[in-house]
């Protein structure tokens, strides 16, 4: 049988054409105020809350209130800004390019101020590039991820429908450690030694009790592993990959695979 595919776009924004409308080219983000949609996209993620500005060129700087966080020096533009605990944050990550790299820089509230506690490459969690005072991996460490559940702290979620497959995307924060997968009650995956990074959850409409899931875990060394299950009432068993695309296949309603054109899917 003939393996359909086709793209997903997680975080796309297409309104690119109101570039014309937006704001000030000087912006400063305020992490206890709702900034200006026109300028930056605000998504709520459980308990993170995550700026994009349209123009990372245009953001100079990053505040709590009347504390400072980040600067923008030359040559620099931010990217994304993560805000951990974002009813009373206390961490707060910085994403941005400076030249042709991509850097990170993890900042901490330390009683009235923030303090930067190293600058990471976002690829390589825990890693520092600079810093004398970096944070320990695991900081967030030995968490359990219910799929099942709305948010789980130190892991950021993200929902979306593509092809008629509603979909769900929970991804490991730097900093945090998770080394058990569950769904409700069963035990779906635990090892004290790889720790996992991402899950996708792909469900039917209308199947409340029955979905297929991916798992991509570390084992150290660079290398992640994918594994692939599948939910049917209270069972939960692992497939192999043949098996898992076949019932994603089947859960793609034709007529919009027809619409949409073949292409592939990154599971």
């Amino acid at each position: 049988m003939k393996v359909f595919a086709f793209s997903v776009l997680l975080l796309g924004y297409p309104n690119l054409f109101c570039s014309a409308l937006r704001g000030s080219n000087d912006l400063t983000l305020d992490i206890d105020k709702f900034p200006d949609p026109i300028d930056i996209v605000t998504e709520n993620q459980g308990d993170l809350k995550v700026y994009k500005p349209y123009d990372p060129n245009a953001l100079k700087a990053i505040m709590q209130g009347g504390k400072p966080i980040w600067f923008k020096k030359r040559g620099e533009k931010a990217t994304k800004v993560v805000v951990f605990n974002a009813d009373a944050p206390s961490i707060v990550h910085v994403h941005f390019q400076a030249g042709s790299e991509e850097k990170m820089n993890i900042y901490h509230l330390l009683g009235d101020s923030w303090a930067l506690r190293g600058t990471y490459d976002p690829d390589q969690p825990g890693s520092p590039l600079s810093g004398e005072d970096p944070i320990p991996e695991e900081e967030v460490s030995d968490l359990q991820l219910d799929i099942t559940a709305a948010a789980t702290k130190g892991v950021q979620v993200s929902t979306f429908v593509s092809c008629n497959i509603p979909t769900k995307v929970f991804k490991v924060a730097p900093g945090s450690v998770i080394k058990s997968l569950v769904v409700g009650e069963t035990a779906v995956w635990a090892n004290g030694n790889d720790k996992l990074k991402e899950s996708k959850v792909y469900q039917p409409k209308g199947a409340a009790e029955s979905f297929i899931f991916t798992a991509v875990i570390n084992g150290g060394g660079g290398k992640d592993v994918t594994k692939f299950f599948k939910k049917e009432g209270a069972e939960v068993k692992e497939l192999a990959k043949n098996e898992f695309e076949k019932m994603l296949q089947e859960f793609v309603d034709n007529d919009v695979l027809d619409n949409a054109g073949p292409a592939s899917i990154d599971l």
